[in-house]
């Protein structure tokens, strides 16, 4: 095999595929517009029906140890500033 196979040609080829991906990125963001797709009430419909599942797998165990994380992290600074 030429290379040495996939694993010879792996060390080359990874960091031409991580720029490319990069600059695949970029030109998607720029010109890729998701309502040419999909409707944005379709959209709606999708994120209302992953928040419902996810809703009904969540427990209020989960939910206290979210809300507990979070004043954790981001109140934190009330403790040294009272």
């Amino acid at each position: 095999p030429m290379f040495g196979g996939v694993e010879g040609m792996a060390p080359m080829l990874k960091p031409f595929l991580g720029s490319f991906g990069e600059e695949l990125l970029k030109v998607l963001v720029e010109k890729f517009d998701v309502t040419d797709v999909m409707s944005v009430e379709k959209i709606l419909a999708e994120v209302d029906a992953l928040l419902t599942d996810k809703l009904e797998f969540i427990t209020p165990a989960m939910v206290k140890e979210l809300l507990e994380e979070v004043i954790r992290i981001h109140l934190g600074w009330l403790v040294v500033w009272g």
